[in-house]
């Protein structure tokens, strides 16, 4: 059996560069921590929104 590379995950100019000729759009999104209360608050909300596109 051949060697393994470890995986690389890191996003790359090219990466962006093809999505962007792709016409895809990319976020980028940060890493953020909350406090239980402050998590418990947002999935309120998320279900409130789910069940806005439901009804």
């Amino acid at each position: 059996m051949g060697k393994r590379k470890a995986k690389d995950d890191a996003f790359t100019d090219d990466d962006d560069a093809l999505l962007a000729e792709l016409g895809v759009e990319t976020e980028v999104k940060q890493d953020r921590t909350y406090t239980a209360k402050q998590e418990r608050i947002i999935a309120g909300f998320e279900d409130i929104q789910l069940n806005a596109w439901i009804c």
